[in-house]
């Protein structure tokens, strides 16, 4: 007998599924599903083998494409935060300043240590 087909639920019911919303509707909405080994931030699975940023999935999901060039961040500062109330796009090239001033990780420093980390 041919078992059945396995259905997908779509990305948008997974992540939701995947968010703790106990915050409120102002608070950090925090990602309990898998987070990026190097940026630490939220991914899923998407098409395939693939993964994704959540933040640019619930994004798109609620505004639209995201223009080339640009990044999301949060203004909260948690890393994993999926709140849409905290997210705002910004260049890449202002939010690797951001990600400076903040005492972050350069993604030149977080592109060695990938690096690194698959030798």
């Amino acid at each position: 007998a041919k078992s059945p087909p396995v259905v997908h639920e779509p990305v948008h019911v997974r992540i939701w599924k995947r968010i703790d919303r106990y915050a409120g509707p102002d608070g950090c909405w925090i990602w309990t599903g898998r987070v990026d080994s190097i940026s630490r931030k939220p991914i899923i699975y998407y098409k395939g083998d693939t993964h994704y940023s959540v933040r640019r999935l619930i994004w798109e999901i609620i505004n639209g494409p995201i223009p080339k060039s640009t990044g999301i961040c949060t203004s909260c500062q948690n890393l994993i935060c999926c709140n849409p109330k905290h997210m705002f796009t910004l260049k890449i090239a202002f939010a690797f300043e951001r990600a400076k001033q903040l005492n972050r990780p350069s993604m030149e420093n977080l592109l060695i240590k990938s690096m690194m980390v698959m030798l």
